[in-house]
Parts: C-alpha cells; structure tokens; sequence
C-alpha cells in the first residue's frame, strides 16, 4: 500500500513527472504493483485485540476477495444479563459485546410498489455469508464465534476497486486534487496525476468520478476569494439605491456559501398585484459553483 505522506514535489503536482523515473515514490515505499499477502480466511475462535480490529480485517478480506461487508448489529450486555441489539453501521465498541459482520447483499428486497414492472433494481441476492464476534472477558479479546464464507454471487477481486466501500480519498489526496484545481487543471489531468504516482490507473483508490465529484462540491460550497463580498457589497449598494429591496443568505458552520436570495422593490410590488401564479425554474442556469440560478417568474396584466 502507498502512505499519504509521501512528499510530492511541484512536477507531480502537475503531472509531468516521468513514470519511470524512481523520486515519484519514497525508496522506502514498496512499488505500487508489489504483491500484497493475500489475508487468512476467518474461522471459528479466531481472536483480535480489540473491536475495531474485527471490522478492519473482515473489511480488508472482504476487499481482496471482491465482496462488501456491512455491520449488520452491535449488541451489548444490558443490566437483565440480555443481549440488547442495536441494528446500526455506526458506533464504537466501548458497550458492544457481540457484533455481526454481513455481506452488503444479504437480505431480499421487498417490492411495495404497485406496478411490478418497475420495481426497483436491487442487489440483494440473500446471501448468508457472515461473521459473528463476542468479547471474550476472560481473554479481553474478541472472538470468532460463527464464520459463514460461502456467497451465493459471483465474486471478482478485480472489481473491489470499483465498489464504495473501498474507494477513499485520503486528506493527503484531496489536498493534491484542490491544489491542482486551483490551478487550473482539468480533472480528466488532475485525476491522470495520481495514475501516474500510483502505476496505473487501476492501482488509483478512487476513481474519476469521486473526483470530479470532490470537485464539484468544492465549487458548490465554496465561492472563490473575493467572490462573495462583490456580491454582497453590491448587494448593499443595491439597497441603498432602493429602500424596498430586499436579499438573505446562508452560510455553513465554516463561512462558505450555502444560498442566496434577493427581489427588488418593484418586483416585490408586482408579485403583490400578480402573485397569483408564479413558475420556478431550477435548471435556468448552472456556474462554474454548480449552484443553480433559480428566477422567479411571474406575468402582469400586460402579459409581460
């Protein structure tokens, strides 16, 4: 595996560094194609140190043998001496005594639609295969206490790349795809960058369109510098010039732009004398912050 902390300099940032030449990786770094050891299938009594390591290693099996995992229940130990059960893929193990480990096609959908003929797709398959692990008091350590490894689909490790669960964007990264978007980069260029660092563009942990989705919202949230305080100086200018003017803005937890509204006097006065039908239209207009122009529309008694 390749760490995040690798120091780039400024030709990988830009992506002309030559492929074979060998300072594009620390010497200290095994090469992207190395062979990595293939993990021990799980077994009954198998033992971890603690709950984490449990979800990271069924995580990590599940990952090189081309299927996704899923907490299926945590249960802790309640006052009664009876298992609670909490069917959730989130919390820590501080009060978790029992955790189930599932693979994400277990289960059968259930249509509850009226048409059959559009149901929709699903890729549950009732699968069975699953882990069960207890906290052993007496060991401090979890074990392994039901191991089902049989899948009822196909399964192609070749494909894990490719499934949520195991495509990340690591800070290191996001902060080599802000740096090269900031600069212009296409992100067709910005994405090749990284399949140039990792060997290829199978070894690359995210694909192209984490990427440009990670752009995107970048663009969306956050105005460029300078950008907004234009916009809301022109804004007050505006409504000195008109004392019905009226605008309001949201904003998130840090500062960047969330939404914006603003209506002139004399169309506040129209919408009172002809607000009676008004039409919105969200696909007017999109900019480069992929936040959509939404005018409102109304018409007078001169049919403008």
């Amino acid at each position: 595996m390749i760490r995040d902390d690798l120091i780039e300099d400024d030709n990988v940032l830009r992506g002309d560094q030559n492929p074979n030449e060998s300072n594009s990786i620390s010497l200290d770094e095994p090469t992207p194609t190395a062979v990595e050891e293939p993990l021990v299938p799980p077994s009954v009594g198998m033992t971890f140190g603690s709950y984490e390591e449990v979800i990271s290693y069924y995580h990590e099996f599940g990952r090189q043998n081309g299927f996704q995992m899923k907490i299926r229940s945590r249960e802790n130990l309640g006052k009664s001496g009876c298992y609670n059960v909490k069917e959730t893929d989130s919390g820590n193990g501080n009060d978790c005594t029992r955790l189930r480990l599932a693979c994400t096609r277990e289960g059968k959908f259930i249509f509850r639609g009226k048409d059959p003929s559009k149901a929709a797709r699903t890729q549950r398959t009732s699968c069975k295969a699953k882990i069960t692990a207890s906290f052993d008091k007496n060991a401090s350590g979890w074990k392994l206490t039901t191991v089902i490894l049989e899948h009822n689909h196909p399964l192609d490790p070749s494909n894990s790349r490719f499934m949520s669960n195991y495509r990340f964007i690591s800070p290191h990264n996001k902060e080599i795809i802000m740096t090269n978007e900031r600069a212009g980069v296409p992100i067709s260029r910005n994405y090749a960058t990284f399949a140039v660092r990792y060997g290829g563009f199978g070894a690359v942990p995210f694909s192209e369109k984490d990427c440009r989705n990670l752009v995107s919202k970048h663009r969306r949230l956050c105005l460029q510098e300078g950008d907004f305080a234009a916009m809301e100086k022109h804004l007050i200018k505006m409504s000195s010039k008109d004392k019905d003017f009226y605008y309001m803005y949201d904003t998130n937890d840090d500062g960047t732009l969330k939404n914006i509204f603003w209506a002139g006097g004399r169309c506040r006065a129209a919408y009172r004398d002809f607000g009676d039908v008004v039409s919105f239209d969200t696909t007017y207009l999109r900019n480069r912050y992929r936040m959509p122009f939404c005018p409102i529309i109304g018409v007078n008694h001169h049919n403008q």
